[in-house]
């Protein structure tokens, strides 16, 4: 349903407006008075509901991870449920507006962000996004780690980077790794080969 001439509005659980997407104030007193499960549907209920809203949840996979293994954690609870606040608003894509992209792969998962750089220096949030590492890929070396986060950051923002290069930040990138792998058929290199397309990259801290 098309709405013109208005303020703001509500669409599926989000609360649109001039200054970007935001979820609802019912959703997030829903999520924040949310009482801690007793069992796995409960859990799973709430995950379910945190998952839902993931695109506004920095660092979801490692803070998910305990409540992910169904470890009944009182302090993990808390934090998951802090992830979403109503201060959370996620800034419209403006294709004038320098695009920027970090990614990294941290001790449970990998995070992706995707922002604008405006002109003051200050960074608006478009995207964020996570997921929990299989415990098969938590015992790969952390280069590949790495070009998992690369590979798993350029699927889930395929959309904005097919139409512009962004500038690209991580702990390793892909073009300095290249250039000290002995083995050019190392898993680093060949996962990431065909994505350094859409990469140009700044070596972050």
């Amino acid at each position: 349903i098309a709405v013109w001439s208005v303020n703001s509005t509500t669409q599926v659980e989000f609360r649109v407006d001039k200054d970007g997407i935001k979820p609802t104030c019912e959703k997030v007193e829903a999520i924040q008075k949310a009482p801690p499960p007793w069992n796995k549907t409960e859990l799973q209920a709430f995950l379910r509901l945190l998952n839902f809203y993931s695109c506004f949840l920095p660092n979801k996979a490692t803070v998910l991870e305990p409540l992910h293994r169904l470890l009944d954690q009182s302090t993990t609870y808390i934090q998951a449920k802090q992830l979403l606040q109503t201060d959370k608003v996620l800034a419209h894509y403006d294709e004038k507006k320098p695009l920027v992209v970090v990614c990294n792969a941290l001790l449970y998962g990998l995070v992706a962000l995707l922002f604008h750089l405006e002109r003051d220096g200050q960074e608006k949030p478009i995207f964020f996004a996570s997921r929990t590492m299989t415990t098969t890929e938590r015992n790969d070396a952390q280069i590949d780690k790495e070009a998992l986060a690369v590979v798993f950051t350029v699927r889930k923002f395929y959309q904005y980077l097919a139409v512009c290069r962004p500038q690209w930040y991580s702990s390793c990138p892909v073009s300095h790794h290249s250039r000290r792998v002995a083995d050019p058929t190392c898993s680093f290199l060949a996962v990431t080969a065909r994505h350094t397309q859409f990469i140009n990259w700044k070596k972050s801290c």
